[in-house]
């Protein structure tokens, strides 16, 4: 869980992930320690959704942007479940992040 900072991570997460993720932690001393343990990224972004789209100014989804996510949980044998993603979170609607809220808990008590 994580904000979307100029279409990247953040730098703070970037450095945990260079630290922690490192060969040895990620593969750990059994194998593999995040083998089959699922990934689910759960970021907002301060722009619209539009803007993460084939004809949004940055041409590129958000599927696009998490790319670095994905092939690093894929690459150390994790399942890369769909992102949650709040757009325009600063004007985010109660109803909306209510609804957001729900899908996460429905999601983690599965």
């Amino acid at each position: 869980m994580y904000p979307t900072h100029w279409f990247n991570l953040t730098p703070n997460l970037k450095s945990y992930l260079n630290e922690v993720w490192s060969y040895g932690w990620a593969f750990g001393p059994e194998g593999h320690a995040l083998k089959n343990k699922e990934m689910m990224v759960v970021t907002s972004a301060g722009a619209a959704e539009q803007m993460y789209s084939a004809d949004g100014l940055i041409k590129s989804s958000m599927a696009d942007v998490l790319a670095p996510m994905k092939a690093s949980a894929l690459y150390v044998g994790m399942k890369y479940l769909q992102p949650l993603v709040i757009y325009n979170a600063v004007n985010v609607s109660p109803e909306r992040m209510n609804h957001l809220s729900s899908e996460l808990v429905s999601h983690l008590s599965a």
